[in-house]
């Protein structure tokens, strides 16, 4: 399938994808279906700034020297590489305007970007994806850091999970965690995927 074309979708609910990951083979997605994409339409919306408007605020606080230590962005519409009725080329280009736009400002020395996804824009992947709790094992997706910090061609091994970002974020701040999962002490942060030299310490705040 084209990267500028509209990827097709799975069916969103919870035991229909559990159902589809069957214990981790991944062997009973279908290869096309254009199910669930306007129920997440739906869920997108909410009172944030998302978006082309979250991407505004984030020029306006880059310009303005105001960008927050923690920093999301959730595209939607046409930007967000969901399948059913989005593509993966207007995603990236979404994402190249915003890490240029990082990179030409001041605060790009101390900065790191991390890209991820939920569904991985519907290219889902082969791999059997490891077993994390009592809700199952989930689809495996991408995750691309893009840092000063971020080892050189490096390809990091070290099993993550979404709660992997925010565990990082707490270590990089000395925040306590949010819920039983993010303390886990089996859930590694992103630190492997870094080279920070003397620490995280290290890093101006």
């Amino acid at each position: 399938m084209p990267a500028d074309q509209r990827t097709g979708d799975i069916i969103h609910r919870f035991y229909h994808e559990w159902l589809q990951i069957d214990g981790g083979k991944m062997d009973k997605f279908v290869t096309w279906s254009d199910n669930g994409g306007l129920v997440f339409s739906y869920i997108d919306v909410t009172r944030l700034p998302e978006g082309r408007l979250a991407q505004q605020y984030v020029f306006n606080d880059l310009a303005g020297g105001t960008l927050p230590p923690v920093s999301f962005i959730k595209p939607i519409g046409r930007d967000n590489e969901h399948p059913g009725y989005a593509n993966l080329v207007a995603g990236q280009m979404h994402v190249t305007e915003l890490v240029r736009a990082v990179r030409s400002s001041q605060f790009w020395a101390n900065c790191a970007i991390i890209v991820t996804y939920d569904e991985n824009g519907g290219r889902w992947d082969h791999v059997s994806p490891p077993l994390v709790d009592a809700w199952g094992p989930g689809t495996r997706v991408p995750a691309i850091i893009i840092s000063p910090f971020a080892k050189n061609g490096h390809v990091d091994h070290t099993q993550y999970e979404t709660v992997s970002i925010l565990k990082f974020i707490e270590k990089r701040f000395g925040l306590a965690p949010l819920s039983p999962r993010d303390a886990n002490p089996a859930v590694n942060d992103l630190t492997n995927a870094f080279d920070f030299g003397l620490g995280l310490a290290s890093v101006e705040k």
